[in-house]
């Protein structure tokens, strides 16, 4: 049995972990320890079972399918052919498909990984999506906003 006094603020739960007879060999070399299905969940998903975590979920999935869904829509209807005298695309119809497509990738990129941060406590996508996903979602929504302003100027300008 450990005799050290529990430390402030970590649940006793993570502290049996680090105790000496948990550890591996090759863990007492570099650090590392074999944990259970267990300690890993209770670890990963800290903040999984609070309602503030579910309701935010579950506001998330809402946004996420009304998102993507309406996006596929519109990209749909606004490259589809037509009868119309005006067949050809038109500036304001190719800077709709713009944007669509924009938030499009702000639904599918940025709005799982909000969650999955909001979910897990530690990083979970390794290390090239750590790189790379903070770059892809300011592309994205600053494409999409950009797009939003350039549909505005283009309202205003032409008549």
């Amino acid at each position: 049995m450990n005799s050290s006094p529990p430390v402030p603020g970590v649940p006793p739960s993570l502290l049996q972990l680090w105790q000496e007879e948990n550890q591996t060999q090759g863990g007492l070399w570099n650090g590392s320890q074999e944990l259970g299905w267990e300690e890993l969940e209770e670890m990963l998903f800290l903040f999984a079972k609070e309602p503030i975590t579910i309701s935010l979920t579950a506001m998330y999935l809402v946004s996420f399918v009304v998102g993507f869904v309406g996006n596929i829509m519109s990209i749909r209807v606004l490259t589809r052919k037509r009868r119309s005298r005006v067949s050809s695309l038109s500036a304001t119809r190719s800077l709709l498909i713009n944007l669509a497509v924009c938030d499009l990738m702000v639904v599918c990129v940025c709005m799982p990984i909000t969650v999955g941060n909001l979910i897990y406590k530690a990083w979970v996508y390794g290390d090239f999506l750590c790189r790379a996903v903070p770059f892809i979602q300011a592309v994205s929504v600053s494409a999409s906003v950009l797009s939003l302003t350039v549909i505005s100027v283009n309202r205003r300008a032409v008549p």
